[in-house]
Parts: C-alpha cells; structure tokens; sequence
C-alpha cells in the first residue's frame, strides 16, 4: 500500500444503519449496521484480515468466492468476512497461519 491511500467511506449520499461498535483483535472499531465486517475493516483502515506465511491477505473479491478475507467470527473459525454484517459487540480475530500449523 502507498501512502496516498487513505481509508474511508461513502458520505452522506447514502443513508446509513446505526452506530455499533465491533472488537476487532482486542480493539474497539465504529462501523454501521449494513455494512459487512470486511467493509466496515477496510474504512476503518484495517486490511489485513489474514496473515499466511507471514504475507498479509485482505478482502479480495468481496462477493464470497476466494478465501482471502477469512477470519474467526465470535468463536467461529473459517467465517467470510465479506458476506457478514457487523452487529454490536461482534468479536472479530483475524487468523494468522503458517505451514507448520496446517500440517
């Protein structure tokens, strides 16, 4: 990513859900009911949402056909963070894997 880049969303063109907050890896982050954990990650400039071999992995798709945005979902490993909507008090961990640990 350069620098020039910069996170955010669309504004008030679109009207937008309440205000809820989601725990992403222990940190609290503001996102908006509609949209999906991957959206709200990428306004809040968080794109990583996996760490494989130690190369960083985001969203890549976003419509649910790759793996690259798979995290771990209030205790459910494996969930699609671009086909889930966000929800107050969501835990969130993104997943860190590694050769030795997939053998």
């Amino acid at each position: 990513m350069t620098d020039s880049v910069k996170a955010m969303r669309i504004g008030p063109v679109s009207d937008r859900g309440a205000s809820v907050e989601i725990i992403v890896d222990g940190d609290p982050i503001q996102a908006y009911s509609g949209e999906t954990v991957a959206a709200a990650l990428m306004a809040a400039g968080r794109w990583t949402h996996q760490i494989h071999n130690g190369r960083p992995l985001a969203a890549f798709c976003n419509i649910g056909v790759c793996y690259s945005c798979l995290m771990t979902i209030n205790g459910v490993s494996g969930v699609r963070a671009c086909q889930t909507h966000v929800a107050d008090g969501l835990i969130i961990e993104t997943r860190r894997l590694a050769k030795d640990r997939l053998k």
